[in-house]
């Protein structure tokens, strides 16, 4: 087992290797589903808030936003008209941790 694999807890499904610079491209609910947790991760939406966007099936995800570069803006332009593509790593059920 290399180094960034991780172990199981007990009654969790192995979340599949993520071979270098290979990210899934998921929806709410596949977040949800807690299979790609700590895995970098594309989720497609409407940004609905500074700081959440709906996915496609109408999933809500919470978007944090602390580890850009540039954080004086508040998080995330809003415009739910625009489609976005955000790429980070799924930090929990209903989260996304966006890093630089």
């Amino acid at each position: 087992m290399d180094e960034y694999e991780q172990n199981p807890e007990e009654g969790q499904e192995e979340a599949p290797s993520q071979p270098d610079g290979a990210f899934a491209r998921i929806n709410g609910g596949m977040l949800q589903s807690g299979k790609f947790t700590n895995q970098i991760v594309s989720l497609m939406g409407n940004i609905i808030a500074h700081d959440t966007i709906r996915s496609a099936d109408g999933s809500e995800v919470r978007i944090v936003t602390e580890h850009l570069a540039d954080t004086d803006s508040g998080g995330l332009i809003v415009d739910p008209n625009k489609a976005v593509e955000i790429m980070g790593q799924a930090s929990g059920p209903t989260e996304i941790t966006v890093r630089c």
